[in-house]
């Protein structure tokens, strides 16, 4: 086996796993055990399968042993089927959320956190016919139903009508339509201040894990998965792209819960911070750097004059150590000059250096020209039915000098102009309401406590992260936009049921 490989294994089975284990078992002190033990057994039985496929390819036997047993806990208790999803899409991205089934010589795209939300949206309807959730849609939920109904609707127009490729139609639909019962789920189950701090603290244990990958990425001159984002420029990436994403989400909440004082262990807080801002950076996806800092100023701008003064307090902590750290590299390395150190920071540096500089605009970066090129294309297309939309399932052509390629509208870089050239002014005019009832919701309540304040930040980090990847067109990437929005509108509902009690105690 590759050394790296067996130094990664340690890493996890005997470095991270204790840590994720004492995350977990911080989780299920206070409340819910049975949810939180129950979330372990699936995430067990489905990490069982999806590391087997890994090693030894994909097993129908394993896969039925393993996943029938997981969906089957889910849909006895829906809300641990929402945490293990959490945690196995952060911790094994497109290898838990786009592994098919083959059966014989077919291949069957029921992936495998598709099965274990069916079981979850099973398990949460048997409770509400039961009496045991109780619910009332309210204008938020209907434009995520409209949104959902109008993708389904253009699935339809796409193939009947439009002439889109249906399989690439249905996985469109897919992502536009069933992902977003997700929101629901989250909303409906989460339905105590509980539950929805341990929901956030999934998605930190799945972080926590993700510092076994940054090892990797660092030991080994590279990260595993990395090879799926080829960069444009000089370098080698140490994380791959979705998890340096879920790194974001995790900065941002670590660092609300900071401010709210909930870190009861405040040397955890700063170490995994620092780690996680090194995959972060060492991920060399450039829109994440601007996406993460322009919900953290966004956040600190927002937060008291006490919290930032905490902030400040913290980041001069931070630079002394950088400086200190960077000072020792530095000093070996000029000592050293032929040696790998030497080489290594050499690297690193230029890496950096480099993605940072094109940010000013370089016309030469191939990433810069690929996109420009392909959202010019995609326009003149949509100018074609300008009322439409081209519907899904559809591609453009494109020619950068000699590089000739043929696009699928879907993986434009571009998830608002993706909706836009799609589905149109109803598509893009939908989404952008649902945007902007969220964002207000999120905005009344981000200054009443923490975990607001983290999903204010989260919801501006996904909004310019948009701007230049497909997340939605991706269920690895686009689910935790859904599960935001399910957070806000249970804080939202908490908060609506909390307003009787407190103007009866103001009587």
């Amino acid at each position: 086996m590759h050394p790296g490989l067996d130094l990664f294994m340690e890493l996890c089975y005997n470095r991270t796993f204790p840590v994720i284990e004492w995350f977990m078992f911080e989780i299920s002190q206070k409340q819910g055990k049975k949810e939180v033990i129950s979330a372990i057994f699936i995430i067990v039985f489905a990490a069982i399968f999806v590391v087997s496929n890994l090693f030894l390819g994909f097993s129908l036997p394993v896969y039925l042993a393993t996943m029938l047993m997981a969906a089957g806990i889910a849909f006895f208790y829906p809300l641990s089927g929402v945490w293990a999803v959490i945690f196995l899409t952060v911790v094994f991205e497109r290898f838990f959320t786009l592994q098919s089934i083959f059966w014989g010589r077919n291949e069957w795209k029921l992936y495998p956190i598709d099965l274990i939300l069916g079981a979850v949206i099973l398990g949460t309807i048997f409770q509400m016919l039961n009496g045991k959730i109780k619910w009332q849609f309210k204008k938020p939920d209907w434009l995520v139903i409209g949104f959902a109904v109008l993708a389904i609707a253009y699935f339809f127009l796409s193939v009947g009508v439009l002439g889109g490729d249906m399989a690439v139609s249905f996985s469109s639909a897919k992502n536009y339509a069933f992902y977003p019962l997700v929101y629901f789920l989250v909303w409906l189950l989460a339905n105590s201040q509980e539950k929805i701090k341990k929901t956030l603290q999934f998605v930190m244990a799945g972080a926590v894990a993700i510092i076994a990958f940054i090892s990797y990425g660092i030991i080994n001159g590279g990260g595993l998965w990395t090879e799926f984002t080829p960069l444009s420029t000089e370098g080698v990436r140490i994380l791959a792209f979705s998890h340096a994403f879920y790194l974001g989400l995790a900065l941002i909440g670590s660092l609300a819960a900071y401010l709210g004082g909930e870190w009861k262990n405040k040397t955890w807080f700063l170490i995994l911070s620092a780690i996680w801002a090194v995959g972060v950076i060492g991920s060399l996806m450039r829109h994440l750097w601007i996406a993460l800092a322009v919900a953290l100023v966004f956040l600190l701008a927002l937060a008291t004059r006490e919290q930032r003064q905490k902030t400040g307090k913290l980041i001069a902590a931070y630079v002394v150590v950088i400086i200190g750290i960077a000072m020792t590299i530095f000093y070996f390395s000029l000592m050293l000059p032929r040696s790998a150190i030497h080489e290594a920071v050499s690297g690193v540096t230029s890496a950096v250096e480099q993605r940072a500089s094109s940010l000013t605009g370089n016309s030469e970066d191939e990433s810069f020209l690929w996109r420009a090129t392909v959202w010019k294309e995609a326009l003149r297309e949509y100018s074609k039915s300008p009322v439409l939309g081209i519907g899904f399932g559809q591609a453009v052509f494109i020619e950068i000098g000699r590089y000739w390629d043929l696009v699928e509208v879907r993986n434009v870089h571009n998830s608002p102009l993706v909706i836009f050239v799609q589905m149109g002014l109803a598509g893009l005019g939908l989404f952008g309401w649902l945007g902007w009832t969220f964002a207000q919701m999120a905005w009344k309540q981000a200054r009443r406590d923490w975990v607001s304040f983290a999903l204010l930040g989260a919801l501006i980090y996904y909004g310019v992260a948009f701007l230049f990847q497909p997340y939605l067109e991706a269920n690895l990437l686009g689910i935790f936009f859904w599960i935001i929005l399910g957070l806000i509108r249970a804080q939202g509902k908490l908060s609506e049921q909390a307003k009787p009690y407190e103007n009866t105690r103001n009587q």
